[in-house]
């Protein structure tokens, strides 16, 4: 409320509402093109130990900012995980990414990490499973 020079009241009002956005990110893996998230022994993933297999990374931004400094990691031992150089993602946006590993004996229960931030410095992250069971008969069951 205001008073003009004219000694005339005025008043206004704006109804206008503030609904906030956070920034947002999910990470998905597959091993060997196949879904490795599994823990039940009996609906685990099956692989031969001491073979390579190539898992499958992708990364969305599920939010509305750019996120910058994407980074992926994953527990299973010294993985060089390749995202192509791609480190930044616009709103929507998916990155695929891959590495190369050997099957370890047993029952594996691993885990992939995605980390980035948007420009202002708002740090995200999401995890993913990636388990299997690594045999080959008469070496590891």
């Amino acid at each position: 409320m205001a008073t003009t020079p004219y000694s005339t009241t005025v008043i206004d009002s704006d109804q206008s509402h503030y609904r906030g956005a956070l920034p947002s990110i999910t990470l998905e893996t597959w091993t060997d093109n196949r879904e490795d998230d599994l823990e039940a022994l009996s609906q685990i993933l099956k692989l031969t130990a001491f073979f390579d297999y190539t898992r499958r990374y992708v990364v969305t931004n599920t939010g509305p900012f750019d996120l910058t400094g994407i980074r992926v990691t994953d527990t299973h031992g010294d993985l060089s995980i390749n995202c192509h150089g791609v480190t930044t993602l616009a709103p929507g946006a998916s990155l695929a990414c891959e590495a190369t590993f050997n099957a370890d004996c047993g029952p594996q229960l691993k885990t992939s990490t995605v980390t980035a931030s948007t420009q202002d410095g708002y740090a995200v992250s999401d995890t993913d499973p990636n388990n299997y069971w690594g045999s080959l008969p008469g070496i590891c069951g």
